[in-house]
């Protein structure tokens, strides 16, 4: 347990890495859709053209530091959690489950789900904080005087350090993990979807074969499936998560305990129907096929590595 801890502790921070750099652009872009209410922006395209315009390319990476150090953490915890319940899955026998048997996608989407939950706790504060830094606007020709900045596009935070420093100060310990709620409605049926099609994507392309036998091409196409499947059965909730979090105040009236979410939800119902819920999607999309490919390939190819070393 110890060896296989080390090996899943090490080969997902690394993955968590690949993820980050690859995708950050797109989660910026993705933010700021869902935030949007002024109209700031048209759509996708127009997001990425102001963006660049205002900010440069510097503008994509805002807040990156965070979910680089955040997700290493994320993701450790989460190929870490999903081994251990794997793990148990195997050792109680449960869902068929036998030692030195391929995982089933079913047991790979419980030991998912599982793992989800898990690293909610290191999730909700790291994305907050990314959150807040990316949905500053920091207008270069301001700086200039050609242009009147508007209280919308004010700068609060320096970066993730001061912006961390505030919310203890003003919010207090509580207002780092503020949308932990739909944090956990978002990673259970993700997280379950991620590794569930991941290995039932493995399986299908093995055909009679073991899947310890795909090509890096085989298991970089299968993370990324992946990786739509699990926006595609996590995206709204995101998006009501995305709105609590944005605020330094209790704006939404919880219900039996559920943070907000059912309030956050409704009002987005209301002002923008259905659509609103999927606001920001397609970079989100465009984003997760890379973004998890490279995750689960460098996952894979390191564990396999580390094991090569450890053995």
């Amino acid at each position: 347990w110890l060896h296989e801890g080390w090996v899943d502790l090490a080969a997902g921070t690394l993955a968590g890495f690949a993820q980050v750099v690859s995708g950050h652009p797109f989660d910026t872009v993705k933010v700021r859709l869902q935030v949007d209410t002024e109209g700031r922006f048209r759509g996708p395209m127009d997001c990425v053209r102001k963006t660049l315009q205002k900010e440069g390319a510097q503008g994509f990476f805002k807040g990156m530091s965070s979910p680089l150090i955040g997700v290493g953490l994320v993701n450790a915890a989460l190929f870490y959690s999903y081994g251990r319940a794997m793990q148990g899955i195997v050792d109680m026998r449960l869902l068929g489950a036998e030692p030195g048997k391929e995982a089933t996608p079913l047991q790979a989407a419980v030991a998912g789900g599982f793992a989800g939950v898990f690293q909610c706790f290191i999730v909700c504060p790291t994305e907050l904080v990314k959150l807040r830094l990316q949905t500053q606007y920091d207008d270069r020709r301001k700086k200039s005087g050609k242009v009147t900045a508007t209280p919308a596009d004010h700068v609060r935070y320096s970066g993730p350090l001061d912006c961390v420093r505030s919310i203890l100060r003003t919010e207090g310990v509580r207002g780092l993990f503020r949308g932990m709620t739909s944090t956990v409605y978002r990673e259970l049926p993700g997280y379950a979807g991620y590794f569930g099609t991941y290995e039932l994507c493995k399986r299908l392309m093995a055909g009679d074969g073991p899947t310890s036998e795909l090509s890096p091409l085989a298991l970089f196409v299968a993370g990324g499936i992946g990786g739509i499947s699990c926006w595609v059965l996590s995206y709204p909730q995101d998006v009501i998560k995305t709105k609590i979090q944005m605020h330094t105040t209790r704006k939404y009236q919880p219900h039996l305990g559920d943070g907000g979410f059912a309030e956050a939800g409704k009002r987005i119902l209301q002002r923008h129907g259905w659509k609103g819920l999927w606001k920001g999607f397609s970079p989100t999309i465009v984003r997760a096929f890379p973004a998890n490919a490279s995750a689960f390939l460098v996952y894979e190819l390191s564990t396999a590595a580390f094991q090569r070393y450890m053995a």
